[in-house]
C-alpha cells in the first residue's frame, strides 16, 4: 500500500513575474482552465490547488492528466509527477527507499537538487549533501556514484514549509499565459500546418479566436479541422458555431476579413507569411497584423504532440 500520495507539480510561466495583483488574477483563470480541461477529457476525481508559484493536481490518472496538463494548458512552464511527503529527513529518507531507490540504482550516476521554501533545520546543500550520501549508503554494492554535472539520474526535491516534493523528471508544457487573460483575435486559415502554429501560438498567448477561412470545409483534411475544433473547444468562452467560419463569398475579401474583424470584436488579425504577402497592401495599417511565422519558426513538435493525443 502507498502511504505516500502521487500528484502533479505544475510550475508557471510568465506569470511568475508578473505584479502581485495580475498574477493573482491570471493564477485564478489558469486554475479554472486546468479543473475545465481536465472536465473535458473527462477525468471525473480530481482536486487542484495552488501554493503561490507552484499549483498541484491529484487525481488517480495522473498519467493522463500530465498529458492533458502539458499539451492543452497555456501559462505552465513545465510539470512533475511528485511523491509529497512530511518535510522531516526521515520521512524523507523513508519515501526514497521505499519507492525511489530501486530506479536509482539502475544508472550509473546520480545528483540531488533542494529546493526550500520556508524555515527549516537544514539549508538546502545541507539536506541535498545528507540525501545523497544516504542513498550512496543504501547502494553500496552498486556501482553507483556522484556527479553533478552531467547525472544519468537527477533526484530533485523541492521542500515547502512542512511538506517535500520528490520527482525525477519535468514534463514541458505550452508556455505562455492563460487562455482568456487576453482579448480575442481573428485568425485566416488556408489549411496548412503553417496555420494549426499560428492557431497554437495564439492560443498560448492567452486569446480567444475567430478563425476563418475562404476556403469550404470540404477542402480541409479531418485532422486539420479536428485540431481547430478541439482549441476552439478548450476555450470555454467561445463556440465552434460562432468562431469558426468558412467563407465562401464573391465579394472581396479584404472586405469581408474587415468586416468580420468589427463583427467578431478582434484587437487583431493573424495570418501566415502566404496569405499576408498576398493582402497586406489592401490591409488598413490602423488594423494589428500578427504573421508569427515571420517572425519566428513555427513550433510544429508541439503541434505534433497535440495530434498524437488526439488522433
Amino acid at each position: 500500500m502507498n502511504d505516500y500520495p502521487h500528484l502533479l507539480l505544475v510550475r508557471f510561466s510568465e506569470i511568475g513575474i508578473k505584479s502581485k495583483k495580475t498574477r493573482q488574477w491570471f493564477t485564478s483563470i489558469l486554475l479554472n482552465h486546468i479543473r475545465y480541461c481536465l472536465n473535458y477529457f473527462n477525468i471525473q476525481d480530481f482536486r487542484v490547488s495552488n501554493q503561490y508559484s507552484r499549483i498541484f493536481v491529484s487525481t488517480d490518472e495522473l498519467e493522463k492528466a500530465e498529458r492533458i496538463v502539458s499539451a492543452f494548458v497555456p501559462g505552465v512552464k513545465s510539470i512533475s509527477k511528485t511523491i509529497k511527503c512530511p518535510s522531516e529527513l526521515e520521512e524523507i529518507k523513508n519515501v526514497i527507499e521505499k519507492q525511489l531507490l530501486n530506479e536509482i540504482q539502475t544508472h550509473s550516476s546520480f545528483a540531488v537538487r533542494v529546493k526550500r521554501v520556508g524555515t527549516h533545520p537544514f539549508t538546502s546543500m545541507e539536506l541535498a549533501a545528507e540525501i545523497g550520501s544516504f542513498i550512496l549508503e543504501k547502494c553500496s554494492s552498486k556501482q553507483l556514484k556522484v556527479d553533478l554535472t552531467s547525472p544519468e539520474y537527477t533526484l530533485f526535491i523541492e521542500v515547502r514549509e512542512k511538506d517535500a516534493y520528490l520527482f525525477h523528471a519535468k514534463e514541458e508544457g505550452l508556455g505562455g499565459l492563460p487562455v482568456g487573460c487576453q482579448g480575442r483575435v481573428l485568425i485566416l486559415v488556408e489549411g496548412k500546418k503553417e496555420d494549426l502554429a499560428n492557431i497554437l501560438k495564439m492560443y498560448q498567448r492567452g486569446a480567444n479566436t475567430t478563425i476563418c477561412s475562404f476556403k469550404p470545409r470540404d477542402d480541409f483534411n479531418k485532422t486539420f479541422l479536428n485540431f481547430i475544433e478541439l482549441i476552439l473547444d478548450l476555450q470555454s468562452k467561445s463556440s465552434k458555431e460562432q468562431h469558426l467560419l468558412f467563407i465562401e463569398s464573391q465579394k472581396d475579401r479584404v472586405e469581408e476579413i474587415l468586416s468580420l474583424y468589427s463583427r467578431s470584436n478582434s484587437k487583431a488579425i493573424v495570418m501566415s507569411k502566404n496569405l499576408f504577402y498576398q493582402i497586406e497592401q489592401k490591409l488598413p495599417v490602423t488594423i494589428p497584423i500578427f504573421v508569427p511565422d515571420i517572425a519566428e519558426r513555427p513550433d510544429f513538435k508541439k503541434i505534433d504532440k497535440i495530434l498524437k493525443i488526439i488522433e
